[in-house]
């Protein structure tokens, strides 16, 4: 089940890149999203990144130190 909770976890991160790549180097929603929304939505999806890069560490990590059964 942890294994399932890595893969989405790792694809929302893929996802969340992309899209604040795009975001930041084309004109992807300029005329809907501009100026300083557009940095705050930016800076929130990068921020949401790290968070998830840092549950998918310890989620592994904690795998790591389990028992098996």
């Amino acid at each position: 089940m942890k294994q399932i909770s890595v893969l989405l976890a790792s694809f929302s991160v893929v996802m969340c890149l992309v899209l604040s790549y795009f975001l930041i180097f084309t004109e992807l929603m300029r005329d809907r999203l501009y100026g300083t929304n557009r940095q705050i939505l930016v800076a929130i999806l990068l921020f949401y990144c790290v968070f998830r890069i840092f549950r998918i560490y310890k989620l592994i990590k904690n795998k790591q130190n389990e028992p098996e059964v």
